[in-house]
């Protein structure tokens, strides 16, 4: 690697500042991403000839318009390092015109039918009036047009603010015909380029009277549907996948960073991970980079965005000695790189190449001392020194190195990592009738329980002489009572 990049060096170092190298790594990289060098096999990493390099920077710089010298000289590193198009330049073997003049290619495929539908992530269609749209739409539209930052589902991450700064895909099906866009750029709207792109490729619309319009029912706007305060708590689960927390919660979902929810959330699950179910259990990122959601006595496994084709499967095909019924938490966990499995009162220790549990699992939760039963979910920490337990609002935070929970948990999610006011969860909006609960306390100045038994023997009193009197004045006085008062009348 070293003799490619001191010969790559020197072939470039005519009239480039320092440092050379640096610049020509980095120019190699940028020649290759948009097509000037085709890619490099692993095998033939120092196959490339120095040559075939300045060829490229030959290229891009007519193609930028630059002063043809093919070196890396100042002019092109800067009209390297400006914000683009992540689409490459170049398609196969054939060049450009030597000056840029449009903003758009018209290489590739096109649409095969006249009727196109189009939605918006993370918008859905209840933002486009209906008519708009065909009547029967599918669920996923022809293209998705998406505003994402970083990892969002395809091979090409985007870089953040600067750099390139959106892609789209030929028309065709699944991901053909969706444009990608970084959420970090500044965008705006209007501009004529996009139909004169479309203009190239299909014509300008025809001069006769355009067709009579359909009958629709007039567009009625809705309320747009909105998803819970993630103030409100009580969720699903909690993952970290690819580094980054997610929050799920009956439909929804979260994005987390640095206590803080991302702006755009919550967000339906099916938007991020098409074919996943409301209502997850568990998930857990797997030593393979999949991720693997557990719902009931199912899981489903995900390449980035994409469900595997035999998705969903039994809890039974994961491996023996598991449960079958449901998963409460899943765990990688780093220090060791052991895959656990939380269910009630006991935890699991899984080999994910055997496909079996361990020798003498499962082990009761209270191994991880002071850890709690019937958790929701176990994430890490970044550096792998902690495991944190979710549960019910709270969290434990239990050491790996100790094997103990530390001192002064658990504490509240919600304000620790939700960036929430409050400890306690908010009311939701439907919000349930509140009952005040008045005590009466009888310990200051009260009679006690003597206030409530008097009353009621007096009443009791009162009852029975008024039944006495009215049976005696009915059927009047019994023999017995005369004969007492005879006898007792002579004794006097």
């Amino acid at each position: 690697m070293l003799p490619r990049l001191l010969s790559l060096a020197c072939a470039l170092c005519v009239g480039v500042a320092p440092p050379a190298t640096a610049n020509a790594v980095r120019a190699e990289v940028w020649l290759q991403q948009y097509g000037y060098l085709p890619p490099v096999v692993a095998k033939a990493q120092g196959l490339r000839s120095s040559k075939s390099v300045v060829t490229a920077i030959e290229a891009m710089q007519r193609f930028y318009g630059l002063t043809v010298t093919g070196t890396v000289d100042s002019n092109t590193i800067a009209a390297m390092s400006r914000p683009r198009c992540g689409v490459p330049d170049k398609f196969g073997p054939e060049l450009k015109t030597n000056l840029r003049r449009k903003r758009y290619a018209v290489q590739g495929l096109k649409w095969d039918k006249s009727e196109i539908t189009f939605s918006a992530i993370p918008l859905t269609f209840r933002e486009i009036p209906y008519d708009q749209i065909r009547d029967q739409v599918d669920r996923y539209a022809d293209i998705m047009l998406s505003f994402s930052e970083g990892f969002h589902g395809d091979s090409t991450p985007f870089d953040g603010e600067g750099g390139f700064l959106a892609h789209a895909y030929f028309p065709g099906h699944n991901i053909g015909g969706d444009t990608h866009f970084d959420l970090s750029e500044p965008w705006t709207v209007g501009g004529n380029v996009d139909q004169g792109g479309i203009q190239t490729i299909y014509g300008t619309k025809s001069g006769g009277p355009p067709p009579p319009p359909r009958p629709t029912k007039p567009w009625v706007p809705e309320e747009p549907v909105q998803g819970p305060d993630v103030c409100e708590g009580h969720f699903d689960t909690i993952a970290v996948l690819r580094g980054e927390m997610f929050v799920f919660k009956d439909k929804w979902l979260w994005r987390v960073r640095n206590n803080k929810v991302l702006p755009g959330y919550p967000m339906p699950i099916g938007h991020f991970w098409k074919g996943l179910p409301s209502n997850i259990n568990a998930a857990y990122e797997r030593d393979d980079g999949k991720f693997v959601f557990f719902k009931g006595d199912r899981y489903w496994e995900f390449s980035e965005s994409s469900m595997s084709k035999d998705s969903p499967k039994s809890l039974k095909d994961l491996g023996s000695g598991l449960p079958r019924d449901k998963m409460d938490a899943a765990l990688f966990y780093t220090p060791t790189g052991q895959t656990y499995f939380f269910r009630g009162t006991k935890y699991y220790r899984f080999n994910e190449q055997s496909q079996t549990v361990d020798k003498d699992y499962p082990k009761p939760i209270s191994m991880w001392s002071g850890a709690p039963d019937n958790i929701k979910a176990a994430i890490m920490s970044e550096d792998g020194s902690y495991t944190y337990f979710y549960k019910a609002n709270k969290y434990w935070k239990f050491n790996n190195q100790y094997m103990k929970v530390q001192a002064g948990y658990p504490k509240s999610v919600l304000s620790d990592w939700m960036g929430c006011e409050g400890e306690e969860p908010k009311r939701g909006r439907g919000g349930e009738e509140e009952v005040l609960i008045i005590e009466v306390d009888g310990s200051e100045g009260g009679a006690g329980p003597a206030a409530v038994v008097l009353p009621l023997l007096l009443l009791l009193l009162v009852v029975l002489t008024l039944g006495a009197l009215l049976f005696f004045r009915k059927y009047g006085t019994p023999r017995r009572l005369l004969y007492c008062q005879r006898s007792l009348l002579d004794k006097v």
